[in-house]
């Protein structure tokens, strides 16, 4: 039996069209157990929930401490090769104690290689050599880092975070590019570089934020919104995040000094004569 088509009639033989709906995917999606890539579709998840899009392909400009983090990671990943069979075997038995990030409801432990890049990379960042053998885990005091502040004398914007007390380790800072003020979620961030010590029971870090984002975004203006977050790292083992923002205010003039009578700036004064 032969069925015979209109000409331009895409419909499936022996049954009618599908609606479109279900012939074009949307891009969300119910199904929550896809992850990764396949072709040009990459499945990936959001505060709202799982979807699909679609690879973009577009030339990415890679700064140049991008670039000096590529190279560290590619150092970091050959020196696994390097080490001798009992110091992976190290690895391989430390690695059975660290799982994964909970992803749709699963979790791993990580293997011994992971292991290794995870604690060596995050070294790596700091200018740290790497381990060859795994250190042990610490335990993390909670993060003391306080309020983060902006001040605007003269319109030369300062970034302040108050620290009482420096925590162990090396604490990292990340900062994010100039944002909206009224944007309250930001996952935009790049290393800016270590905290020092406290001054006064503050860190100023305007010079390691204009360092990294100055020649792009130039001084922060009036208005706009800064998002950072600190995090302790302890030989590789990294502590839980603090994030935290501010608005950059606009420029604060300085006090107008009181006016000076005749007697500060050394005149005499005359009393009134009496006139008859």
């Amino acid at each position: 039996m032969f069925v015979q088509r209109r000409a331009g009639d895409e419909s499936p033989v022996g049954g009618g069209s599908q609606p479109q709906s279900e012939r074009h995917n949307a891009l969300k999606i119910l199904d929550s157990t896809k992850s990764g890539a396949c072709g040009d579709i990459v499945v990936s998840r959001n505060r709202f929930g799982p979807h699909e899009r679609r690879r973009p392909r577009h030339f990415r400009w890679r700064t140049a401490a991008q670039r000096l983090d590529g190279k560290a990671f590619g150092e970091v990943s050959s020196g696994w090769d390097e080490l001798t069979d009992d110091e992976r075997r190290l690895w391989a038995m430390s690695a059975q104690q660290v799982r994964t990030r909970r992803r749709n409801g699963k979790t791993y432990a990580l293997t011994g290689q992971l292991l290794y890049l995870k604690l060596n990379k995050a070294r790596a960042k700091i200018g740290l050599p790497p381990l060859r053998t795994p250190s042990p885990r610490p335990e993390f005091k909670p993060n003391p880092i306080g309020q983060f502040r902006i001040t605007n004398a003269g319109g030369h914007p300062a970034l302040k975070l108050s620290v009482p007390i420096l925590p162990a380790g090396h604490t990292m800072i990340f900062g994010s590019p100039p944002c909206k003020a009224g944007q309250s979620y930001c996952r935009n961030f790049t290393f800016l570089g270590l905290l020092s010590a406290p001054d006064g029971g503050e860190i100023d870090f305007t010079e390691l934020y204009l360092r990294t984002h100055g020649e792009r975004y130039g001084i922060p203006r009036p208005g706009w919104r800064i998002f950072i977050y600190t995090k302790q790292q302890i030989d590789g083992w990294e502590g839980e995040s603090v994030q935290t923002s501010a608005l950059v205010p606009p420029p604060q003039r300085a006090a107008a000094r009181p006016k000076a009578s005749a007697s500060q700036v050394g005149g005499t004064l005359k009393t009134p004569t009496k006139q008859r």
